[in-house]
């Protein structure tokens, strides 16, 4: 059972490291997120899942921060499309959120990550279809 959560922790201990105060180890972060993410996808994406849906307002748009720089960092590390789409459509469900603290994180990451999410479209031919 411990060896099964060891993905999940790991998981959670790096996504806790991409704050402002630690931010000459960003890319380095991502990095080995995206290693780990390699071999262990679903609890990656959980870990990310469950930060976005905490009900802390303050807590939350931190972590709307997070994943909008794990995203763009992500982008010029690995040119995979769907690195996070799991994470990334939560992140759009907070454009229609209730509280507008959350509405305005969710819309400046959003823009924030707007290049990546054209290419990613573009990557889809189905979905980019008239």
């Amino acid at each position: 059972m411990i060896k099964n959560r060891y993905p999940l922790l790991l998981a959670k201990k790096l996504w806790s490291l991409l704050s402002p105060s630690n931010h000459h180890l960003h890319y380095k972060v991502v990095q080995l997120y995206l290693n780990l993410k390699s071999s262990f996808p679903e609890f990656c994406e959980d870990a990310i899942a469950e930060e976005l849906l905490v009900q802390d307002i303050e807590k939350k748009v931190e972590n709307y921060q997070r994943f909008a720089l794990l995203w763009r960092l992500s982008g010029e590390i690995s040119f995979s499309s769907n690195t996070f789409t799991k994470s990334l459509f939560l992140m759009l469900d907070s454009l229609n959120d209730e509280q507008p603290m959350v509405r305005l994180a969710g819309r400046i990451q959003f823009f924030s990550c707007l290049k990546h999410l054209i290419h990613t479209y573009q990557e889809y031919p189905k979905y980019n279809q008239n």
